[in-house]
């Protein structure tokens, strides 16, 4: 006679390559080891810079404060701003800026952190650079020498509290 129990249990046979897993999970170990290192790496870099200017403007104020040292000033921002901003913009034409406002200083940082900038002044101007291809600042009454192909030119014209062009 024969046995009519009803079995639940189910009979597998495996064949697993356990050479090749082993392989591959070897391999992504090595992979997350790398990415690690390089990850470290990084953070150790970044921390060496963390106080190194990331964008133009932060590092023209690094140069603003390095020029001006001691006597620099959150007072003079708004015209280190009005340089910057007549520098960035790709306008030409005058700039309005308040006198005693650090505003030599501001284009003095500019030309430091750009090299498309000069400043002329009434000194600097007898031994003036090569300007052609510059954007070139300029003081009150200062032209530009004869012969110099600028690529923009801003005129500072200092004005008093009132508005009155000095």
């Amino acid at each position: 006679m024969a046995d009519k129990r009803v079995s639940n249990e189910i009979s597998v046979k495996v064949n697993v390559e356990v050479s090749e897993a082993i392989t591959g999970l070897k391999a992504l170990q090595r992979e997350a080891k790398a990415a690690t290192k390089a990850l470290a790496e990084l953070r150790e870099e970044q921390s060496k810079h963390k106080y190194t200017p990331s964008t133009d403007y932060e590092e023209y104020i690094e140069n603003v404060k390095r020029l001006a040292g001691e006597w620099y000033s959150e007072e003079y921002r708004l015209a280190n701003d009005i340089i910057y901003s007549a520098y960035s913009s790709g306008a030409e034409g005058e700039v309005y800026v308040g006198r005693a406002m650090g505003t030599s200083t501001s284009i003095q940082a500019l030309e430091a952190t750009f090299k498309d900038v000069v400043y002329l002044t009434r000194e600097s101007r007898r031994n003036a650079p090569d300007l052609n291809g510059k954007v070139v600042f300029v003081d009150q009454g200062v032209s530009i020498p004869r012969g110099q192909r600028i690529k923009r030119l801003l005129k500072i014209s200092c004005v008093d509290g009132n508005g009155v062009c000095l």
